[in-house]
């Protein structure tokens, strides 16, 4: 795949100074950094000790100058500077100091100067000149200091910052106090006595905190540490203005704002907050594990307030004292380790890409060792413009803007590379140089490459020789790196065709295993990955890859997979190709298919040979077991090995009763999805049958019409009627095609249709539903038993339990009698006769439901009287010999003998006999009923006077009371209730006399506790069952 890259080359600021004035750095507790190789060294030679502020500077060429804690003054051989003491800095002010060179000289420096009133020191905002001329080159303090902040010194903050002016020849030096931002210009004449002012909303309370400006000169940010605010500003570096407040709200509890920094892009902010832990207990506030700090990344790249502020990331968090931030020569930004306010640590952290969006800039946390010597809390701030670098930007194939400065661009074989720089004002010299080559390979400002190889590969350093229109030379260099790699061939695949097992129409595909040696085709897996996608965008850009397994997107569907081959090394050297996934549905028929069944007919032979046509597709529907006809096809064989393939399925011929039918089944669009299974067909014999028959039905009432249980020529038609199903028709037609219309219904009560004779036809169906077809002559003849034959019986109700009672109308009769006289009447037939009795006409006609003991018949659901049916019939060929209504049952009523009671009496003379009223009782037992007579029996069962003489002399007993019927019909008796009277004499009690008892009063009160105990048994003498009451002499019960 070839691509076009066009990459160009912009200065974003000029500048008359290179970056070795950041080199030495020297902090903490006597820290240090040496940057002159590109990357820090630890240095143990610095004599500054200091919490927080400090402050170093270099020459162009990265020679150290001098250094300090904004108190005093260290030169480069680490003697104290002449005049370089007690100055008005504080090493335990934020920003100390900040050293800028005289814009036109070459000797001359200003140190700015912020004091904390901690000790001895003093606040305010201060300034001195240094100059490099003197003492042997050494430098000397020779002027200051230079009160900036006048009558606002208690009020100024610990804050400082400089930047390079957009005028030739200036910077901006600024600085906080109260509400207001102070910006002082400084240029060759010196230091401007009257500051630039900016108004700001926040009033800083606390001092505490970074100012610094972003290296392109537009943004300032701002950590007013205990107020909890970190405010980001616009600057204008020709004016001097500070404009646009945005507020950057940080997580409590690590939302006190320390340490600040931008990248050298000026697109990402970061700054260092704590939890600012403080207790007047030194041991506690001296304890690492009470302080906590986090680092954040704010993206400013869109200039948006909302999008900024919704920016924030979370870089790192943990136990640690606040710290400041510092980008470093090298771009990397710095971060200074502490874990209290006493208690350093031996190392640094480092941002290593700060322009990447957050995790991204890769921070390490103590990943710079300071050689024993520890970092508190301050770094040394410099001139923020120094660290803007020409930087290489280019466009990726995408349209992208990228950042080519210490990368590696790596191309593919085949690419074109177009290097080309912005315009620059000035006089411009470009000199290109490959892989660390002492002479320029190329001049030109334009660096073009047709259709790379790998014969390009190399470092390519850019350096750009600049005279300003201020007349400042600049010498601006960038640096990067070519890669060309090799482009795989993305062979292609064939598509896959897969079965499903389970037929839900998904299917889990292993692309890597089936597809990647396809891809690949020899070409090798440790220099070349091979990865799937679902869409061509996906696969161009290496985004949203297919992790395997990977189902099918919807069922049975046929999806499309890109596969992508790329060089590992390079993953943009890639080629593709497509290939289609398809889910086919597997054939699933059963593999127990139930025979296929046919009577034998005449299609072949005679309907006896077992040799018929079959349709084998009858059973398709059982085979495709649910599944789509259209998507199958299905072929059946003769052989086990389906090699005999029968052509017309329609009208094949069996050669054997029972034959076995082999199918294969397959899908139609992937006939690989395959399935087997088979049946057998069969040939089922046909029912034996005698036709016609003959069927005699007696009639009852001479009209030649009855009604005929067909069901009773069953066995006259076949011998294995048990075993076969009969329906019948009134015609053959209906009979042999099982015409509903034809159906006679009701078999067992079947009426002849015209007087005496009549004909139908018995349909016989086999267990296999074969059938034939027999005719059913139906005769109607005179029944042989006389109409005057008529039996009466009578019975009274009788009682078996609470639910069959005496009142139910329902009673056991013995008619059993009756079948001699009818054998007697009949006998001259000469015939062995059946006789049996019904409790209907219906059932006697249909012959079901007999009564099966006439000796012991109960007339249930025929209350009080019920006609028994006879029927006879002959044991030889079932004709009907007899027929009729020839016996009535009659249940008679029983009478009722109602309860009666009589109140129990006390024995009045102690003989245990009683005269009892009875005048009542036989009204109360009669209630009104009559043609009864009523009988009266004692306990031992001896029949009483009647009536009963009044009273009634008797000890104790109970009697029986019987009411009977005058009138009856039974044979046995009449028929009676009975009920019991209840005669009680009770004994009579006897109060016996009990001596009075006399006591003397023992303490003149009248009243003696007697002893009663043995009153009652006096009174009782004995007796049991009785109870006592007593009374006093006012007869009140006593209790």
């Amino acid at each position: 795949m070839k691509k076009f890259l066009t990459l160009f080359l912009f200065l974003l600021v000029q500048q008359s100074f290179a970056q070795g004035e950041a080199d030495f750095w020297y902090f903490g507790e006597n820290a240090g950094l040496n940057f002159n190789s590109g990357s820090p060294i630890a240095l143990n030679n610095g004599q500054l000790n200091t919490r927080e502020g400090c402050s170093t500077t270099s020459d162009s060429a990265g020679n150290l100058l001098f250094y300090s804690d904004g108190t005093t003054v260290w030169n480069k051989n680490h003697a104290i500077m002449l005049n370089g003491t007690g100055l008005k800095g504080h090493p335990s002010s934020t920003q100390s100091a900040m050293i800028i060179p005289k814009p036109g000289s070459t000797s001359q420096y200003y140190i700015f100067t912020v004091g904390a009133r901690v000790g001895d020191g003093e606040f305010g905002f201060n300034y001195y000149t240094i100059d490099m001329n003197s003492d042997g080159g050494l430098g000397a303090v020779v002027a200051g200091p230079i009160d900036l902040s006048g009558d606002l010194s208690t009020q100024w903050t610990e804050k400082v910052a400089a930047i390079k002016g957009a005028e030739c020849n200036t910077y901006w030096v600024l600085s906080y106090a109260i509400n207001q931002f102070y910006a002082y210009k400084v240029t060759n004449t010196g230091v401007a006595n009257i500051p630039i002012t900016s108004t700001a909303t926040h009033f800083a309370d606390d001092k505490r905190g970074y100012l610094k400006i972003s290296p392109n000169g537009n943004k300032i940010a701002i950590a007013h540490m205990g107020d909890a605010k970190f405010l980001m500003y616009d600057f204008n570096n020709s004016t001097g203005k500070v404009t646009n407040e945005v507020n950057l709200p940080l997580e409590t509890p690590t939302n006190k704002p320390y340490g600040v920094e931008f990248s050298s892009n000026s697109e990402k902010l970061y700054v260092h907050a704590s939890n600012d832990f403080y207790s007047n207990i030194f041991t506690e506030w001296n304890n690492p594990t009470n302080h906590f700090s986090t680092l954040y990344q704010f993206d400013l790249s869109s200039n948006n307030t909302t999008n900024i502020v919704g920016s924030r990331k979370t870089i790192d968090s943990g136990n640690l004292f606040r710290g400041a931030l510092q980008l470093g020569p090298d771009q990397k930004i710095y971060r200074a380790l502490s874990k209290t306010y006493n208690i350093g640590v031996p190392f640094l952290g480092v941002i290593e890409n700060p322009e990447n969006d957050g995790l991204a800039c890769n921070y390490k946390h103590e990943a710079i060792s300071l050689a024993n010597k520890n970092s508190t809390q301050g770094l040394p701030p410099f001139i923020a413009s120094i660290f803007s670098q020409i930087e290489i930007e280019g466009e990726d194939s995408s349209g992208n803007t990228i950042i080519l400065n210490d990368q590696t661009i790596n191309l593919c074989v085949g690419d074109n590379l177009n290097v080309t720089p912005s315009p620059l004002t000035g006089t411009i010299t470009y000199e290109w140089y490959l892989n660390s080559a002492s002479t320029p390979f190329s001049n030109s400002d334009n660096l073009p490459f047709t259709n790379v190889t790998s014969a390009i590969d190399g470092v390519y350093k850019l350096v750009v020789g600049q005279t300003d229109t201020c007349g400042n030379v600049s010498t601006l260099e960038g640096e990067f790196s070519i890669k060309v790699y090799t482009v795989p061939i993305a062979n292609q695949p064939q598509n896959i065709k897969e079965c499903d097992t389970d037929n839900d129409g998904f299917y889990s595909f292993d692309l890597k295993s089936l597809k990647d040696a396809e891809v690949l085709n020899g070409q090798s897996l440790t220099d070349y990955k091979v990865s799937y996608f679902t869409n061509q965008a996906d696969a161009d850009t290496n985004s949203n890859e297919i992790i395997t397994p990977y189902i099918n997107n919807s069922a049975f569907s046929t999806d499309t997979i890109i596969a992508r081959i790329h060089n590992i090394e390079n993953p943009v050297c890639f080629d593709t190709k497509s290939f289609t996934i398809q889910v086919f549905e597997t054939p699933n028929p059963p593999t127990t298919i139930a025979n296929l069944g046919e009577c034998d007919n005449n299609s072949i032979g005679t309907d006896t040979d077992n040799l018929i046509i079959f349709n084998l597709k009858e059973k398709e529907l059982e085979i495709l077991n649910d599944q789509t006809a259209t998507n199958f096809t299905i072929e059946y064989f003769t052989d086990v090995n389906h090699t005999n393939k029968i052509p017309n399925l329609t009208t094949f011929e069996n050669y054997t009763t029972i034959q076995p039918i082999y199918v294969r089944m397959f899908n139609t669009r992937n006939p690989n999805c395959v399935a087997f299974t088979s049946f057998n067909i069969e040939v089922f014999s046909l029912p034996t049958v005698t036709t016609p028959v003959s069927l005699k039905q007696c009639d009852d009432d001479t009209d030649g019409f009855s009604p005929f249980n067909l069901n009773e020529v069953n066995t006259k038609i076949s011998a294995d009627a048990a075993n076969e199903i009969f329906t019948y028709f009134s015609s053959y037609i209906g009979a042999n095609t099982n015409d509903i219309n034809k159906l006679i219904l009701i078999p067992t009560a079947y009426t002849n249709i015209t007087p005496t004779t009549d004909t139908v036809w018995a349909r016989v169906e086999n267990a296999n539903g074969c059938h034939r077809v027999s005719e059913i002559n139906l005769i109607v003849s005179t029944t042989g038993i006389p109409t005057s034959f008529q039996k009466v019986f009578y019975e009274c109700d009788d009682y078996l339990d609470t639910t069959n009672d005496d009142r139910d109308g329902v009673t056991s009769f013995n008619f059993s009698a009756v079948t001699d006289e009818i054998k007697t009447i009949l006998s001259a037939s000469g015939q062995q006769l059946i006789i049996k009795y019904y409790r209907n006409e219906t059932d006697a006609l249909a012959e079901i439901n007999p009564i099966l003991d006439p000796s012991n018949y109960r007339n249930i659901g025929y209350s009080n009287t019920q006609i028994i049916y006879i029927r006879v019939d002959s044991e030889l060929d079932n004709d009907c010999l007899g027929f009729g209504a020839h016996i009535t049952l009659n249940v008679e009523t029983l009478p009722i003998a109602n309860t009666v009671t009589i109140s129990r009496e006390c024995d009045d003379n102690f003989d245990g006999y009683f005269p009892f009223d009875i005048s009542s009782v036989e009204a109360t037992v009669l209630n009104g009923q009559t043609n009864v007579t009523i009988t009266y029996f004692d306990q031992n069962g001896d029949t009483l006077l009647k009536p009963l003489p009044n009273p009634f002399l008797t000890k104790s007993q109970i009697i029986t009371i019987r009411v009977t019927n005058n009138f009856t019909n039974v044979t046995t008796g009449g028929c009676f209730d009975e009920t019991t009277l209840e005669f009680i004499v009770e004994k009579k009690p006897v109060a016996n006399l009990v001596s009075n008892r006399i006591e003397c009063d023992d303490n003149f009160d009248s009243f003696f506790p007697f002893d009663t105990k043995t009153i009652q048994p006096s009174v009782l003498n004995g007796q049991t069952g009785m109870l006592v009451f007593y009374f006093d002499q006012n007869n009140n019960p006593l209790t």
